[in-house]
């Protein structure tokens, strides 16, 4: 159901918000990141097992660019937000 996938991807995003700690950046998801995040990594052959995947490319990638191009530094707080297709980073 959407709440289980929900809650599976906070699980994960927990760990990947404990990575950005690391240098004082600050993850915030919004209800409606959530469940992009969990119907578009939502497998129905797979299940919830992409999930994590669609997570790394999704959200660490993009962070990672934003960190390289200097639109992100230390103690930065990045809000993930959605329009219920795509995701939005805000800092």
């Amino acid at each position: 159901t959407l709440p289980q996938l929900q809650k599976i991807v906070d699980i994960y995003f927990k760990g990947l918000a404990k990575l950005f700690e690391e240098r004082d950046i600050k993850l915030e998801i919004t209800d409606d990141a959530r469940e992009v995040l969990a119907t578009q990594g939502f497998n129905p052959v797979y299940g919830a097992r992409p999930v994590k995947r669609y997570l790394q490319k999704s959200i660490e990638t993009q962070l990672a660019s934003m960190i390289i191009r200097g639109e992100v530094c230390d103690g930065d707080k990045i809000t993930i937000d959605s329009n219920g297709e795509k995701l939005d980073f805000r800092v």
